[in-house]
């Protein structure tokens, strides 16, 4: 049998030694792994938040610039659609550098709003006849709408309309290339037409702008001057349209109405009868006068048996009991006042100037809103050359000229005591109801 040796005790603590050696460098080898493996998955999850960073905002950044190319081609598309849009529509300008640069001669129907805040301007140009309507409340002048063919303009007393006449060439409106009569809105840019086949002219408001009157010229056969047909249009207005028409014939037969002017606080209108005639262009040398029409009844009343008054030149006061007109008798230009309560006329002499024995033509009469005053003008040619303004104090009938300069015609009254003109045949200037205070008002920049 063998005898077990005792094993020594020194032997047996370098065994132990050597065993825990050996498990101390496991146990450190396992941690280094373990740390290594730590590192792995955190920079690994690193990586993929990095990654996924980039990829959201590369995706963001394509998202930005995808929106900012959908913006840019609305713009573009709005630009092009705004384009074509100018070039289909009559009630926006265009050529809008031409318009305003070529203005030749401005018409004596030309029109102001009460604030002086847009101006219609019929006017000869290069091209043509052309309403122009332009915005004075920007810095520049702006043009709302032009309206080609046009020679007669009016704006409603709140000035959120304008009634043109003439023979516009619109392309928007079925029929409107035959209209007469037209309504335009400057703040919709929106644009109603009245077609028609006979010569209608001279549009004028109520003084609720809510009814339109104009007159109608219907020629028959040429050699008879009783054929012709002369008429008043009145036409009830609703939201920037013309509504329904009513129609009142003017006697005798022959007569043609012109320069009508709506009788303030009733519904009557006023309008200078040329005739008998045989045409429109028969009008100059015939007997003029004064008639009223009352559009309740139809009505008419003849208030003039003089013969000789100025076809375009008829205004009432405020509170419709005069009314203001001119006369040419024996070639020579002067002023009246009619009450119409007594029937009695009140001859107003033009006062003296150096142009006094060539003066023709007095084309304007403006009373004021507050009824004290009536603006005028009085020309040496029918187209407004050398031309003065003058004003008339009422009731006490003193006179006096405003301009001397001879370019200066065509008066409207402005913010209450101003007074509105056209100079230079092209532009526009404004004053006070003294003549002080002149400076020009349109075109701006000159």
């Amino acid at each position: 049998m063998h005898q077990a040796r005792a094993q020594d005790p020194e032997e047996s603590m370098g065994k132990m030694s050597r065993a825990s050696s050996v498990a101390s460098d496991q146990c450190s080898h396992g941690k280094a792994d373990g740390a290594s493996w730590v590192a792995k998955r955190v920079g690994r999850a690193l990586w993929v938040q990095c990654a996924k960073a980039w990829t959201e905002g590369a995706a963001q950044q394509m998202c930005r610039r995808s929106l900012l190319a959908i913006l840019l081609a609305i713009l573009v598309a709005s630009v092009c659609l705004g384009i074509l849009w100018n070039s289909r529509s009559p009630s926006l300008a265009r050529n809008v550098g031409n318009d305003l640069s070529r203005v030749v001669e401005i018409y004596p129907t030309w029109d102001i709003t009460p604030r002086a805040e847009m101006i219609a301007i019929p006017a000869a140009t290069e091209r043509g006849s052309s309403v122009v309507v332009v915005d004075l409340r920007r810095k520049r002048d702006s043009i709302l709408g032009t309206v080609e063919g046009g020679y007669y303009a009016a704006w409603s007393h709140d000035g959120t309309m304008l009634v043109y006449s003439g023979r516009p060439r619109l392309r928007a409106a079925p029929g409107a290339e035959d209209s007469k009569i037209g309504l335009f809105s400057p703040e919709s840019r929106s644009l109603s037409a009245l077609p028609s086949e006979y010569e209608d002219r001279h549009p004028v408001w109520d003084a609720g702008d809510s009814r339109l009157a104009f007159v109608r010229w219907r020629f028959g056969d040429p050699l008879k001057a009783e054929a012709n047909i002369g008429q008043v249009v009145v036409l009830c207005v609703t939201r920037a349209a013309l509504g329904r028409a009513r129609t009142f014939s003017c006697e005798p037969a022959g007569v043609l109405p012109d320069a009508l002017e709506w009788r303030p606080l009733r519904r009557e209108v006023a309008y200078v009868a040329l005739g008998p005639m045989r045409s429109a262009d028969d009008a100059v040398g015939r007997a003029r006068d004064i008639y009223l029409l009352s559009t309740t009844t139809g009505l008419v009343t003849k208030l003039t048996d003089c013969g000789d008054v100025e076809r375009y030149s008829l205004s009432w006061s405020p509170d419709g009991d005069h009314i203001a007109f001119a006369r040419k008798s024996g070639g020579v230009p002067a002023l009246a006042v009619l009450s119409l309560a007594t029937r009695q006329r009140v001859d107003i002499p033009l006062p003296s100037s150096r142009m006094q024995e060539k003066l023709r033509y007095v084309k304007t009469i403006r009373w004021s809103p507050d009824g004290r005053a009536i603006a005028f003008d009085a020309c040496v040619h029918d187209r407004g050359a050398e031309a003065n303004l003058g004003l008339i104090r009422w009731p006490s009938l003193e006179t006096m000229w405003l301009t001397r300069d001879g370019r200066s015609w065509a008066p409207r009254w402005i913010e209450g005591d101003r007074i509105a003109f056209v100079r230079n045949q092209n532009e526009i200037w404004r004053m006070s109801a003294d003549g002080s205070e002149q400076r020009m008002l349109w075109p701006r920049g000159r």
